[in-house]
């Protein structure tokens, strides 16, 4: 999804869904950053479909959508309060439900393909979410990737449970592109499309992050070099 300056979007920021207008994008370190003028205030957020969405919905399903945002929130606050039980879970997710019956074609949420695949061991064994968050329960085998991911932030445990509920997709999984050994042998693409060689944190403006097919549309002859970034970063 592309957004542009201007366009008033929604998104997740300090643990609220909060609305803005873009005022401008910088990147940094391989990613997109949205800067969002809010209450005469700015906030700069990584521009993914998981965390910034466009309000071109009616005005009456954007409430209804806040509104789902905010159950969520209150469920994932009551976790880290430990104050959350089986009943609290279940009347929580059937308010959402109701809500999301209502709207208008409601598009999947994007998880990581680990994330995907927890949740179907998960459904698999018939464990409910509260189960499902908490890397302790009966034994639970939960992948470190997955107790990291949500872990990260308050986004990927809402994320999470908004996958649960309902439809969701697999996001194409991203990599470096890596010529030689060493710290120094990441592709780095600056937005104007130079090219150079440097670590794989990269430096503003420039990415180093790609799917497949970006780096095909680079040169495919690069696809040979390519990283998986879960792969680079568990050495690191």
């Amino acid at each position: 999804m592309k957004f542009e300056v201007g366009e008033r979007v929604q998104f997740i920021y300090a643990g609220k869904l909060r609305t803005g207008g873009i005022k401008k994008f910088t990147q940094g370190k391989g990613e997109v950053y949205a800067h969002i003028e809010v209450d005469d205030t700015q906030a700069c957020v990584r521009v993914t479909t998981d965390n910034i969405a466009k309000l071109d919905q009616p005005e009456q399903q954007s409430e209804k959508i806040k509104k789902i945002n905010e159950i969520m929130l209150e469920l994932i606050h009551r976790k880290d309060m430990d104050i959350l039980n089986d009943d609290d879970i279940t009347k929580m997710l059937i308010e959402a439900l109701n809500i999301v019956n209502t709207l208008d074609e409601p598009k999947p949420v994007v998880v990581p393909k680990f994330v995907a695949d927890w949740i179907e061991y998960c459904e698999k064994h018939r464990w409910g979410l509260s189960e499902a968050l908490e890397d302790t329960y009966e034994n639970s085998c939960m992948p470190e990737e997955v107790t990291d991911w949500l872990a990260d932030c308050h986004e990927n445990q809402e994320l999470f449970a908004r996958a649960w509920m309902g439809d969701y997709e697999v996001g194409e999984p991203l990599y470096y592109v890596r010529f030689f050994d060493g710290g120094l042998g990441f592709l780095n693409v600056y937005f104007n499309g130079v090219r150079l060689l440097s670590c794989h944190l990269g430096s503003e403006g420039y990415k180093t992050k790609f799917t497949e097919s970006e780096i095909k549309n680079i040169d495919t002859r690069y696809w040979s070099f390519a990283v998986p970034v879960e792969e680079v970063e568990e050495t690191k």
